[in-house]
């Protein structure tokens, strides 16, 4: 849009639509929200929201991208912010997580430009104004040392202060689980998460 050339609705369609026969529905996401086509990114959005409901290995990857990438939020003074905002914000989205969904919305509106923040405020709209932001409910975890409900991406206890290991195979918060710790690279692993695995997830020396 930045070069208004005439036909470029023509071209969004036709590319978008040849993105989505390829099985591509996220770069077709992408591309609409690069284009400020906000409405279009939401549609498909819900799309693809539908699909991973019916396919239980993607959503079990999805969980762990909303893990993983919640617990790089601690990090945004080294990495990109939108890029882990982004993240967070569409893999809340897909797992119905919409309370971390709204929150890194709203972390992302400090983040963009203006043009950005528009695109944003509509798709934000299109979701919530039929969804509440709520998270489902979730497993109970507790602290080891104090007791204390702890989310399953917590970095620490928000009663004792205690800082609890990420696995490196799902990013879940490591509690009173048994754990495999790599030889080479000293991160661990919860061990029933690697039961089929041959490599260290974050390194890839051998485990055994």
């Amino acid at each position: 849009e930045t070069h208004h050339f005439p036909q470029i609705e023509t071209v969004l369609a036709k590319y978008g639509t040849h993105l989505m026969r390829n099985g591509k529905t996220l770069q077709a996401i992408e591309l609409y929200r690069r284009a400020n086509k906000s409405m279009d990114a939401a549609k498909l959005l819900g799309k693809l929201a539908k699909e991973v409901s019916k396919n239980p290995l993607r959503a079990k990857k999805l969980q762990r991208a909303l893990r993983t990438s919640l617990k790089l939020a601690s990090y945004d003074d080294i990495v990109d912010e939108r890029e882990v905002y982004s993240l967070i914000a569409i893999a809340a989205y897909y797992t119905k997580h919409y309370e971390q969904c709204s929150r890194a919305c709203n972390q992302l509106e400090m983040v963009l430009v203006d043009k950005d923040k528009a695109a944003l405020d509509a798709l934000t709209l299109q979701i919530f104004s039929t969804t509440r932001p709520f998270d489902p409910p979730t497993r109970p975890y507790e602290c080891p040392s104090c007791k204390h409900p702890v989310k399953e991406w917590a970095a620490k206890c928000d009663g004792c202060g205690r800082g609890f290991q990420t696995c490196m195979m799902s990013g879940a918060t490591i509690l009173d689980h048994r754990t495999y710790m790599c030889k080479t690279c000293r991160h661990s692993c919860i061990e029933h998460e690697i039961r089929d695995v041959s490599n260290c997830p974050l390194c890839h020396a051998a485990l055994k």
